[in-house]
């Protein structure tokens, strides 16, 4: 009966719009591609969400997708609302249905995530270890069931004799169903500041991968880290980032409070633009200030700097040492300083940078007389 209340209510809304096609439809409940090639009238492939208003409905339905169904849970309660953040199963519609064959559907539009299969996946995962307490990089928390005004709405037609239950049909309302500007700012600053953790972490062994975008998601897939992080919530857009840093390790940069190193390619609603800058630090910058910082270069350290840099990373090793103080029994076994970092690396770890003066970029010794 719910089904049949809920169906009716939907159908019903409007006025019918069927119409009977001779091309004949596979079974599939959401058909995607093939229905660009259908030529369909009044339909258009795909809608965004300043084109809806009061007359749209929005629901849940989740058993149209035997794929999905498999791969995340289908509608377990522990998977449904990490599903219904990214909008997978979430439609809009009008009513609108149409006979292709000897086939009913209803018209309707579902949310696009705007991700490739393989990162939404891994995305999804990440936030289901995350609510069972697992996992050391959580994706950045979502507002439960709202979406960008410019996230995408793909067509899609919904069998009407093989549609399953529908969960949380409702009039489709901006206020309750978008995220506002205060909240899009706020997801941004989280994803520059997430992205910067991650980046530090793999900036103290290794040169910055900022190549270019490819090179930086890369990067991501094989840190396990959120891929989402690299796309702006208001627009679902990747950020831009800094291709003057690429190769560089930031403990060859100067000037790291000042270089820009990912950043909002437009500016939000209050005429601000959020970037990270290659501290790690990250700030909403004014529009009007804008140009003259994005054209500041990285610049290399200067001499006191480098001598801070060498004083610290002499700290660390020390540090190291005192952990792993069995290593001192080792020192016999040394002939020469390479062997010395060979034996240092393998016990106590650490990248080959770690054994450098940052002010010769050669290899620190060892006293020998320790032998």
């Amino acid at each position: 009966m719910k089904r049949l209340f809920l169906l009716a209510a939907l159908v019903g809304s409007t006025q019918s719009h069927a119409q009977t096609y001779d091309t004949s439809m596979p079974e599939s409940a959401a058909i995607q591609n093939p229905v660009q090639q259908l030529n369909l009238p009044d339909f258009p492939a795909q809608l965004n969400f300043s084109q809806l208003g009061k007359e749209w409905r929005r629901f849940t339905s989740r058993s149209n997708d035997a794929e999905m169904t498999r791969m995340y849970g289908g509608s377990q309660p522990q998977y449904e609302q990490v599903l219904n953040d990214w909008g997978i199963g979430v439609h809009f519609t009008k009513g609108e249905h149409l006979t292709l064959g000897k086939e009913s559907y209803l018209v309707a539009y579902r949310v696009d995530p705007g991700m490739e299969p393989q990162d939404l996946q891994q995305e999804i995962q990440q936030r289901l270890q995350a609510m069972w307490g697992h996992g050391q990089q959580a994706p950045p928390p979502r507002p439960a069931g709202k979406f960008s005004p410019r996230a995408s709405l793909k067509l899609t037609l919904l069998n009407l004799r093989k549609l399953g239950d529908f969960d949380d049909l409702k009039s489709f309302d901006s206020a309750t169903d978008l995220l506002s500007p205060k909240d899009l700012r706020e997801m941004s600053n989280y994803n520059l500041r997430r992205l910067g953790q991650i980046l530090s972490q793999y900036g103290r062994y290794q040169p910055l991968p900022m190549r270019d975008m490819n090179a930086l998601r890369q990067m991501m897939r094989n840190q396990n880290a959120p891929v989402s992080l690299l796309r702006d919530p208001a627009n679902n857009e990747t950020y831009h980032i800094n291709t003057a840093l690429a190769g560089k390790k930031t403990d060859r940069i100067g000037n790291l409070k000042s270089v820009v190193m990912v950043y909002e390619a437009a500016p939000s609603t209050d005429n601000t633009r959020g970037v990270l800058y290659a501290d790690w630090h990250v700030e909403r910058v004014p529009e009007w200030k804008w140009e003259q910082i994005r054209v500041v270069k990285p610049q290399p350290p200067s001499a006191e700097d480098v001598r801070i840099l060498s004083a610290k990373r002499m700290q660390r090793l020390a540090a190291m040492f005192n952990e792993y103080s069995e290593l001192y029994e080792l020192f016999p076994r040394f002939t020469d300083s390479q062997g010395a970092r060979r034996k240092f690396m393998e016990n106590i770890g650490g990248s080959a940078q770690t054994y450098q003066s940052p002010v010769s970029n050669r290899w620190y010794f060892y006293n020998r007389p320790l032998a």
